[in-house]
């Protein structure tokens, strides 16, 4: 699993750690482990403090990205969720993510998630499942610079 986040905003290192120690707690599968974040990975661990998934991340503060790689343990669909979806909502700042392994980018613009792909763009449904085709002008103008809608 390789994912990197962009924020459109400036985030610090220790807005992204902060988050990112708490996000476990959306996500009924995760909410038991314990959540440890060191400089450059994130654990999760059992009661006895056994590793059930580790996750080695990279912050460019200078860029406002976190790339999250390195995947090891349980529940890596969970995690990769998690990761998508749950992390821009808990930092607060609109960001766009790429999925490397999926070849798939997002953008978050605080209210709704849209999956891009070369010509077209698609809502998110709020079970993070479903795809809403939406009409041209409806996509949010960063969008639009970035795909070509004609």
């Amino acid at each position: 699993m390789k994912i990197n986040v962009q924020f459109t905003q400036p985030v610090s290192a220790e807005k992204m750690r902060h988050n990112l120690r708490h996000l476990k707690k959306s996500i009924a599968v995760l909410r038991h482990y314990i959540a440890e974040v060191t400089e450059d990975k994130f654990y999760l661990k059992d009661e006895k403090g056994n590793a059930a998934t580790e996750l080695k991340y990279f912050i460019l503060e200078e860029k406002q990205a976190i790339s999250f790689s390195d995947f090891q343990g349980k529940h890596q669909s969970e995690i990769e969720g998690m990761l998508s979806f749950r992390f821009p909502e808990e930092v607060g700042e609109k960001a766009f993510i790429h999925n490397l392994e999926k070849k798939t980018k997002i953008y978050f613009d605080l209210m709704e998630y849209f999956l891009i792909e070369k010509d077209r763009v698609y809502k998110i449904g709020l079970d993070c499942d479903k795809l809403i085709e939406i009409e041209s002008y409806r996509v949010p103008r960063v969008l639009k610079m970035e795909v070509d809608l004609t």
